[in-house]
């Protein structure tokens, strides 16, 4: 393969590495400093900017050049303490020392010119000559980004080799990024595949006439200690990657694969899953609550990887479908360990079966796991025609062995060729209105917005209100080939009447409604339950439909939720189901009941809160009720906030109760809204 699309990869990527690393280990076997240490030093670095900008909003600006002098103590090579130390300076007037750090952060790989023109936080420099002296700096070094390229790997007797001497650090994905040269010319001449009878014969028939692509140049990366691993004997032109001592010391070869990208087509694996614990999970669960891990997974999708991963116990009859989102960046098979081989083994051979002009270009466009799961999804053997496609059968969080039918997905990869590619579906969130913090979002995590990627977007249901209408679009959709493309939305899981689709426009965009739901059956008869509704976002060139981009809404299966007529909320019960698993990452435990009052207008007074035998009394705007007027409207009231003890293994949410009273200032008698205001005295 061409490594056009690694190089461009990397220059539109800020690569800055840091200069004091040393790459290896002393001959007494300690460990010294390493590339590999840098995702240690990313998490450091960024508790350092946290706690940073927290003093800065606060005004505490010494308080913050203090912070982040620490950090530049700790990693003196670290060109972005040095860019941050610069702000701190320049928002309190000491330009010299604000210029000298910026030209330090300069100095150490902090080019982006255009960021540091507009910073608000540089704004006192702007006058200053050196500052755009400084500026015109970092324009001419960020022109020579391509010469951080490292030198590729060399792959010998069929190991990719991931170590120092082929990897550097991208700080602004943080993730690894690890070249290889292609394999040894012999590596061809080898069997596409070996076994798999009729499918076999087929795939070594079209590679011998020059018809298909082989799986030559491809990765095969096993990240559980080969406890599950793909077969590779039986595909002799793919080439496993093997971790250098260094990454395996400090555990980057092992569990979900968000540390590093390859240059070259990639599948892999981890059959693991975290077995024990509250926080307890299969690898995909784990990467949905975290919004980094999906962002990387997406990265991988348009760079050519695929990763499978079990279920576990995160999709059956005891628990149901535990799963918060639905996207493509992943595949994920019913069962436990070893389930996803064969899973792999269909993949590794809808990659070989790819005609060689075909899957260079797919590769090159970004487009060769997205088509590999329109292949995949389009043959599975319960979808007949479009309309299957079209609909849940195709797209399910979880995929049964059962459906795979190697032999035609092997026919229709191999059936693209390279002038007409599928286009491709991508999805953004346009807006909502906002859920009512305090009232509705109480604490971490407070938005309802759990992830958001170009192929998948995953909302959760937090808001009290019955129904919930978002718009989403899919104009940054696009046909490779330049075709203009036609949409379609469809509700893939989930009972018909409680979403309503309206695509508007060209179709381009769509307002999306969603009323409360509460788990229901993942296909009619089935045990198996799920919290989660699926909307998906296909488009079609005028011969193809493009893989699928996902719009998904979790809702909490603990709630017990009742409405009244009007469609107001009327009671909310957190602690009725304490039998039922709820993620406790996205529905931290609430052991409490809210009943809710309302003026003869409809407004909302407030609610009662019994928890236990304790009943409280909250305003509208979620005030503790210390005392009431006349006429039974909250007037002295104290602040109320939530946290997560973090010795709670649980995720219980505890409300805190400040103490600062407020009081409620009313402009007549039939005013029930009202506003708190600060008490001079407690």
């Amino acid at each position: 393969m061409k490594t056009d699309k690694w190089r461009l990869i990397c220059i539109t990527t800020c690569l800055l590495t840091a200069a004091c690393l040393v790459f290896s280990q002393d001959d007494g076997g300690k460990i010294r400093n390493s590339i590999f240490d840098m995702p240690k030093q990313h998490e450091e670095l960024t508790r350092y900017s946290l706690m940073t900008i927290a003093a800065a909003r606060a005004g505490r600006f010494g308080e913050a050049e203090k912070i982040i002098r620490q950090a530049v103590a700790l990693y003196p090579d670290a060109s972005v303490t040095h860019y941050n130390l610069a702000c701190m300076l320049a928002l309190q007037g000491k330009t010299e020392d604000a210029l000298n750090s910026l030209e330090e952060s300069i100095e150490k790989g902090f080019r982006d010119a255009r960021h540091i023109r507009e910073d608000n936080d540089l704004s006192s420099l702007r006058g200053c000559p050196e500052f755009k002296s400084l500026i015109e700096k970092a324009e001419k070094l960020s022109v020579n980004k391509e010469e951080k390229i490292i030198p590729p790997g060399k792959i010998k007797d069929g190991i990719a080799l991931i170590s120092e001497a082929n990897t550097i650090w991208n700080p602004s994905l943080a993730v690894f990024m690890t070249a290889f040269a292609p394999p040894p010319d012999s590596v061809k001449k080898a069997p596409a595949v070996k076994g798999y009878g009729k499918l076999g014969d087929m795939i070594r028939a079209w590679v011998k006439d020059g018809k298909a692509a082989g799986n030559y140049g491809d990765l095969y990366d096993n990240r559980d200690n080969k406890h599950s691993s793909l077969a590779c004997e039986r595909f002799p032109q793919l080439t496993a990657t093997e971790y250098a001592p260094e990454a395996k010391e400090r555990k980057l070869d092992v569990g979900l694969q968000s540390s590093f990208i390859f240059n070259r087509p990639t599948i892999g694996n981890s059959s693991t899953a975290i077995t024990s614990g509250w926080i307890w999970r299969s690898l995909p669960r784990l990467a949905m609550v975290r919004e980094r891990d999906m962002a990387i997974s997406s990265v991988h999708y348009r760079s050519g990887h695929l990763y499978f991963y079990p279920e576990h116990r995160d999709y059956d009859e005891q628990h149901g479908d535990l799963f918060p989102a639905n996207h493509p960046y992943h595949m994920i098979s019913q069962g436990s360990s070893g389930s996803d081989k064969p899973f792999m083994e269909a993949i590794a051979c809808i990659l070989a079966s790819f005609q060689p002009e075909t899957k260079t270009r797919l590769y090159q466009t970004g487009m060769l796991m997205p088509t590999v799961q329109l292949v995949f999804r389009r043959n599975l053997k319960e979808v007949e025609n479009d309309e299957d496609y079209l609909s849940g059968k195709a797209h399910p969080a979880v995929f049964e062995k059962g459906s795979i039918d190697n032999e035609r997905m092997a026919m229709a990869a191999n059936s693209i060729v390279a002038d007409n590619l599928p286009p491709v579906s991508v999805v953004q969130l346009l807006s909502f209105k906002p859920a009512l913090g305090g009232v509705e979002m109480i604490a971490e995590p407070n938005s309802e917005l759990l992830f958001q990627t170009p192929q998948a977007i995953s909302l959760v249901f937090r808001r009290l209100a019955k129904t919930w209408t978002f718009e989403v679009t899919a104009q940054g959709s696009a046909d490779v080939e330049g075709k203009k493309v036609e949409y379609a939305w469809r509700l893939l899981q989930g009972p018909p009447d409680k979403v309503k689709i309206e695509p508007g426009g060209n179709g381009s965009s769509a307002k999306i409604t969603v009323s409360w739901f509460t788990p229901f059956p993942i296909s009619p008869g089935s045990n198996k339950k799920t919290r989660r509704i699926d909307i998906g976002c296909f488009v079609n060139d005028g011969t193809q439909w493009s893989p699928p981009a996902f719009i998904t809404v979790v809702a909490s299966a603990r709630e017990e939720r009742k409405y009244h007529e009007d469609g107001k909320i009327a009671s909310v019960d957190y602690s009725g189901n304490a039998d039922i698993y709820d993620d406790p990452l996205v529905f931290p435990t609430r052991e409490w009941k809210d009943e809710f009052h309302y003026t003869d207008d409809g407004d909302l007074k407030g609610w009662t809160r019994t928890a236990g035998k304790e009943k409280k009394e909250y305003s509208h705007h979620g005030f503790l009720v210390e005392s009431t007027d006349k006429i039974g409207r909250p007037l002295l009231v104290r602040q109320t906030s939530y946290h997560l003890p973090a010795d709670d293994t649980g995720r219980r949410l505890l409300p805190q109760i400040g103490e600062k009273l407020f009081k409620y200032v009313y402009q007549h008698d039939g005013d029930w809204q009202g506003q708190p205001t600060p008490e001079d005295k407690n």
